[in-house]
């Protein structure tokens, strides 16, 4: 009798500990990256009341009597492997992990590292990506983990420009127009950056030697937010057109010297034709063609405009002018065994014995990607968890009847002795 009582015992034990694991999961269902736990049980030692025998001439084999001793909590599984939901926070640093990786953090000298799977990140004091905790998020380093990864510093609020190397002219010159006269005409001719924060407008002169022929002489560079600021612009090309077809025939571009830096212009979209008769429509741009897209090079200065974060984890600088800037590479983690990770709490977990060694790498390696302004929210499926603790709550009655029907017996028993 005393064996049912431990027996009962044990499974009061072992379905507590079920329902702690289940209390455990429901407080943690709107945990960020919260992956649920399962308990499994087993069954312990039995008590042999007679041994099994062979078969013999004369008589079938017998099989062993024996008594279980009761049940055992065999696991505690946290089910990492099921990926949580999505929730959309549009904050630019929080990221979600679509795979089996982890984010990687740990203080500066890579002391303590963990392993999460919550990517709830900000920037800290000074431009750094940390978690709540103010764990660095980690990046990859030669094969390996980095310090940190900042996303804000004066080095990263400005791109620099780039010089204008070429550019072409548009534009139809009309043949019957006089103001290409001896003085010729002053044209705006074409968009200019000098490769640092200065944007100016080229100015050429174009004079008329007869109807097929004319000069394009380069002026003067004009800053058009301060007119009086000019750059000295030097060079002449010659251009001829065809009688009968008003196209260029000589050549197509023209080499000019803007300060001290060269610069090509491309003139074979230039024409000379007389419009209907009259002679006031000549128009020459510069820049872009009749679409409006650009026919030229160089860039100005960039300001900083936005921290992206691709899908495969690289963190850029993204600029006004088109430029952008790879910061970093965001490090994740892959692990043999992920459920022998040991919780550590605060959403973190360490490397054990189980789990075996982290592979570092990037989250596509494994055939996984990074989306950002989401989180990943917890795995825990409330229905599973309720009717695991309805089954848990009827196994404890039931071994507690066990209980109290070994002690009934008991009581029998000792009533005996009074009759």
């Amino acid at each position: 009798m005393l064996r049912s009582l431990w027996s009962g015992v044990s499974g009061l034990n072992i379905h507590q500990t079920e329902l702690d694991v289940i209390g455990n999961n429901v407080a943690n269902v709107n945990t960020n990256a919260y992956k649920s736990s399962s308990t499994t049980f087993s069954d312990v030692l039995y008590q042999n009341m007679s041994r099994a025998t062979a078969a013999t001439p004369n008589t079938a084999a017998v099989n062993a009597k024996q008594v279980g001793l009761g049940g055992r909590v065999s696991a505690i599984k946290a089910n990492i492997g099921k990926q949580g939901n999505y929730q959309t926070t549009g904050e630019p640093f929080d990221m979600m992990i679509n795979g089996d990786s982890f984010f990687v953090v740990g203080d500066l000298a890579n002391t303590e590292t963990y392993y999460t799977r919550d990517g709830s990140f900000k920037v800290d004091n000074e431009g750094y990506l940390v978690n709540s905790k103010g764990l660095y998020l980690k990046p990859l380093a030669g094969g390996g983990i980095g310090d940190r990864i900042q996303v804000k510093s004066e080095a990263l609020l400005k791109s620099a420009g780039e010089a204008t190397a070429s550019v072409t002219l548009y534009g139809n010159i009309d043949a019957r127009d006089d103001s290409f006269g001896a003085e010729g005409k002053d044209v705006v001719g074409s968009m200019y950056y000098n490769g640092e924060s200065g944007q100016y407008t080229l100015i050429f002169n174009i004079k008329k030697q007869d109807d097929n022929h004319y000069t394009l002489e380069a002026k003067k560079a004009i800053d058009p937010k301060e007119p009086g600021e000019t750059v000295d612009v030097t060079g002449t090309a010659e251009l001829e057109f065809s009688p009968a077809t008003g196209k260029l025939t000589s050549a197509a571009t023209a080499n000019f010297t803007i300060g001290t830096t060269g610069l090509t212009v491309n003139l074979d979209k230039l024409t000379t034709y007389a419009n209907g008769g009259k002679s006031d429509l000549s128009l020459i741009k510069g820049t872009s063609n009749d679409d409006g897209v650009f026919e030229g090079t160089g860039k100005p200065e960039g300001i900083l405009t936005n921290i992206a974060v691709s899908k495969d984890g690289t963190v850029s600088a993204v600029y006004s002018n088109g430029n952008s800037n790879d910061i970093a590479q965001i490090a994740t983690a892959v692990f043999a065994n992920s459920s022998g990770l040991i919780s550590e709490g605060d959403n973190l977990y360490s490397v054990s014995a189980a789990s075996g060694e982290p592979t570092y790498g990037t989250v596509d390696a494994e055939g996984g990607s990074i989306t950002t302004g989401v989180l990943e929210s917890s795995n825990v499926d409330l229905a599973d968890e309720f009717t695991k603790m309805i089954t848990a709550q009827r196994a404890f009655q039931a071994n507690s009847r066990v209980i109290t029907t070994s002690d009934s017996m008991l009581q029998e028993l000792k009533q005996l002795k009074k009759a």
